[in-house]
């Protein structure tokens, strides 16, 4: 293998293939990255077997001689390179011209300006298998779009091993409309989204760690392709082809948790809250279950939080907006607060059914169900 491309080209493609790529492993070809150049272009691979990430660099034409835009072959083949050295050699180059190519089975030589380099890796041969796209597409989404659900929703997902399936966000469509749900079984959220087109499949789990790296990878101009093969989930763009493994298992039922109808509601500045919020926190997070305590009525909602060592804090808001009873409840002040910032709206609607019950926030201009945040209460005796 022999080509030549730009350096911060080639740096962010290897940063980006790295995403999948351990640190440590007790394969030791997965710590390794795979490049391999044909009439295309160069594919950076890289895997843990859980996720993979292929990134592709486009050959340059024989008349652009700019080779910033792409990757400029003289011999095809294959290289596998220390990955975390070949990253981080990369990125400690200045802006120029980086040459590849490969002696023998395991390596690879750089040269760059006046820096030349030897890299030990493996045979190409013994990396695993990478997945292909499918000839068929499932459904089709704007990276912008995809990259806010991932954001907006995984904030909520569990961090214990001992319930799988809550470690994963939970994705179905029905004629066209996208729902994403993720919970940990103290709050809940639920997302929707219209698709371009009326596409419906059944409810499938990504793990919450596949969709970060995902997300690291999107670019919001782009247009994603995703396809469900067996056991795994394929996303693709022109740049990339990105795959993860399913959590294989049931997820709970949430469809009769979140409520329908709300006697009450209240509907303050989201800024305003979160400020309060962020000082009340100060206080109450000395406490078991870091206990905010909230008085809704129609003249105020009043936050406070009482810590036996540190003291007390108590915050006034005026409600915008306000239907129902007086209620007084208490919650977990950081699942509040996370709420309250993944709502992303000026105005923000906390409606009630009681104060032992579920509460929801949504934006406070629209009774729009497209974005539920859903906390459950803290019992005070």
């Amino acid at each position: 293998m022999e080509i030549s491309t730009e350096s911060t080209l080639l740096a962010g493609a290897a940063q980006l293939a790295n995403l999948a790529i351990p640190s440590r492993s007790t394969m030791p070809t997965l710590t390794a990255m795979l490049l391999a150049a044909d009439q295309n272009g160069l594919t950076l691979s890289g895997t843990d077997l859980d996720i993979s990430i292929q990134i592709h660099l486009p050959l340059l034409p024989q008349t652009v001689t700019d080779e910033r835009a792409g990757i400029r072959l003289y011999q095809p083949g294959k290289a596998m390179v220390p990955a975390q050295t070949f990253v981080d050699l990369l990125r400690r180059l200045p802006a120029t011209i980086v040459r590849l190519h490969t002696s023998d089975n395991e390596t690879t030589h750089l040269q760059a300006g006046r820096t030349q380099a030897q890299l030990r890796g493996f045979d190409p041969q013994s990396y695993p298998a990478l997945p292909t796209f499918p000839s068929h597409v499932d459904f089709q989404i704007n990276a912008d779009l995809l990259s806010s659900l991932i954001r907006h929703s995984i904030y909520a997902v569990a961090h214990d091993e001992l319930r799988p399936m809550l470690t994963g966000l939970y994705f179905a469509a029905k004629d066209g409309q996208l729902t994403v749900i993720a919970t940990d079984s103290h709050r809940l959220v639920r997302l929707t989204a219209a698709l371009d087109t009326p596409v419906s499949f059944p409810g499938l789990v990504l793990p919450a760690r596949s969709l970060q790296e995902l997300d690291r990878a999107l670019d919001a101009q782009e247009q994603v392709e995703v396809a469900f093969v067996h056991n795994q989930v394929l996303f693709q763009t022109p740049r990339f082809l990105f795959s993860s493994r399913l959590l294989d298992g049931q997820y709970p039922d949430t469809s009769r948790i979140v409520p329908t109808a709300y006697p009450t509601y209240v509907v303050v500045d989201a800024n305003e809250m979160g400020a309060a919020l962020e000082r009340v926190i100060l206080i109450a997070r000395e406490n078991t279950n870091q206990v905010v305590r909230l008085h809704i009525a129609p003249e105020q909602l009043r936050l406070s939080a009482v810590s036996p060592t540190l003291g007390q804090v108590e915050e006034e808001l005026l409600p915008l907006q306000f239907e129902g009873q007086p209620l007084d409840l208490a919650c977990n002040a950081h699942y509040l607060a996370e709420a309250l910032r993944n709502t992303t709206a000026e105005e923000v609607r906390i409606s009630l059914t009681g104060p032992e019950s579920p509460f929801v926030l949504t934006a406070g201009e629209v009774t729009q169900a497209d974005a539920v945040h859903l906390v459950l209460p803290v019992r005070i005796y």
